[in-house]
């Protein structure tokens, strides 16, 4: 029996909630994983691009960010509290008039600090999980390599890592990424990611670079062509890959012009896609203020006709609330294994 997505075009939209679904499944030392407190773990994270054994995560190696408190034996609390110092000050500094020659001050190079760890943070994650991982026993991917072969199925991904990706190569299933080429090939499942990826750089002139690395303002530039970089060098020190930080906002976004061009032409390439959707998943999202402006824009270009799914153990009530009253064709799943059980593949 046929499912009802062989009726139209699907739209998948996740969050940091499917790598934290895919971990929990499919890796046994779980433990060893915290996508939620990003400072935790930090001083087990080797100095690229030697990767000796002092930690990256110091007063040595990121002086600015270590300046700001970052450490890593944070709270989740406190550790949020300086991403959004950090992003909010970077933001308005980008975004009110100044003189030409006021000084560049130093939480915009502890902000570009906090890009390259975040970076880095990933890295080590994937290379420890890499070897650990069962893709093949995690329904998620399971689901995608049945639908895709009935409809066209576009992926928008707000994670840095590339664990969706390497479940769908574990598992056979042909996709490409927008930002590195086009592809016109409907069996090829286009993903498409906003927020920039561990894996992905600008095409800049700038020469690799090793920490720390002072005050060197790299972030600035920018690029409208996006190169990606192979796995065994992913701990070179490349001009920064546009990383859009938790906690930051597409007004944010708009006032860093390291981070307009990346964001404006993959957000551009989400609302194409789901303005001809007629299923949206929404999987694992959060729906704070920081993301609301963004997730708004994603759910006004949907039409009022489109089935709409929340995958979610813990939905944020009012992103519920709000698609139950816009799109009579609405429902809530609480984990992954319940939203696969109701389709017929």
């Amino acid at each position: 029996m046929k499912s009802e997505f062989q009726l139209g075009n699907i739209v998948v939209v996740v969050g940091n909630g499917l790598s934290i679904d895919l971990i929990e499944k499919c890796f046994h030392d779980k433990f060893e994983v915290d996508l939620t407190n990003f400072f935790k773990h930090g001083s087990s994270i080797s100095v690229p691009p030697k990767r000796d054994k002092e930690s990256f995560l110091s007063d040595k190696y990121l002086p600015f960010l270590w300046s700001y408190g970052a450490r890593s034996d944070l709270t989740k609390e406190k550790s949020d509290e300086i991403f959004e110092t950090l992003i909010t000050l970077v933001s308005i500094w980008f975004g009110r008039r100044r003189e030409i020659s006021e000084p560049i001050p130093d939480f915009i190079y502890a902000y570009q600090e906090l890009l390259y760890f975040i970076r880095y943070k990933m890295i080590y994650y994937y290379e420890m999980a890499k070897e650990k991982i069962n893709y093949g026993i995690w329904p998620w991917v399971n689901f995608l390599k049945h639908v895709s072969k009935e409809t066209q199925v576009t992926i928008v991904t707000y994670n840095y890592d590339i664990w969706l990706e390497e479940a769908l190569e574990h598992t056979g299933i042909p996709f490409y990424r927008t930002s590195l080429k086009e592809d016109n090939n409907k069996n090829h499942m286009p993903i498409i990611k906003p927020h920039g990826s561990i894996d992905l750089r600008q095409d800049v002139r700038i020469s690799k670079r090793e920490f720390p690395l002072g005050k060197q303002l790299i972030i600035a530039n920018a690029s409208n062509k996006t190169l990606e970089i192979p796995k065994h060098d992913l701990h070179e020190v490349f001009p920064q890959v546009d990383l859009i930080p938790p906690s930051a906002s597409a007004m944010d976004v708009y006032q860093s012009p390291m981070m307009f061009t990346w964001w404006c032409n993959e957000h551009d390439k989400v609302i194409k896609a789901c303005s001809s959707a007629t299923h949206v998943i929404f999987l694992g999202l959060s729906y704070n203020y920081w993301d609301r402006s963004e997730l708004n824009s994603v759910i006004s270009a949907l039409s009022s006709t489109a089935k709409i799914h929340l995958v979610n153990p813990s939905p944020p009530k009012v992103m519920q609330n709000i698609l139950a009253s816009l799109f009579p064709n609405s429902e809530l799943s609480s984990t992954v294994e319940d939203f696969v059980s109701k389709w017929k593949l």
